[in-house]
Parts: structure tokens; sequence; C-alpha cells
């Protein structure tokens, strides 16, 4: 489970919907005995499958994670959308650096 700050967290399922349907492009993340199986798909959300919508993907047949959703392995999927880092020097009472700490 993702912690999320309250302050950050959708008031509804439309956001969520929103959201993924701006990232299109994720990272799905698959442990697996041997490693982890990790790929670059596009994903859709179905909003009229399941309680919560269901995200739908698609990756090549010869891609050695089907075999890991085939069976079921739990897997994480991460839609970000690109260059809206945030950093904490942003904000307010924080010092100014030139560096990572």
């Amino acid at each position: 489970m993702l912690y999320t700050k309250p302050y950050f967290q959708p008031s509804d399922m439309t956001e969520v919907f929103d959201l993924v349907d701006r990232m299109v492009l994720g990272t799905l993340i698959t442990s697996h005995e041997d490693g982890v199986a990790i790929s670059h798909p596009v994903f859709v959300m179905d909003r009229t499958r399941g309680e919560n919508g269901t995200l739908v993907s698609h990756v090549a047949a010869s891609n050695d994670h089907v075999e890991f959703l085939k069976r079921g392995l739990p897997s994480i999927a991460i839609l970000m959308d690109a260059g809206h880092y945030v950093s904490s020097s942003w904000y307010p009472g924080c010092p100014e650096r030139d560096s990572a700490p």
C-alpha cells in the first residue's frame, strides 16, 4: 500500500480515473521467485469494470511478464507524470541547498 499524506489523497475516484487517463505510460513491476520483472507498458483505466475500475494494459506475448501475470503474481503499476518532481526546498521554512543532504 502506498503511503499518501491525507492532504494529497484524492477526494473521489473521478480524480484517480482522470489521473490515469493523463499518465498513460507506466512501469509494471512483478516480483517472482527468480527476481523482479519490470516492463513499461501503456495503461488505460476501464471505469466500467470493478468497484474501483480496472487498470488495463498490453504487453507483447513474448514478454516474460505474461507468464507472471497469468500466474496471478502480485504486481505494482507506477504511473508518474513526467517532470513534476517537488523539491523539499520549495516548501516554506526549508533551508536553501545547492545539493542533496
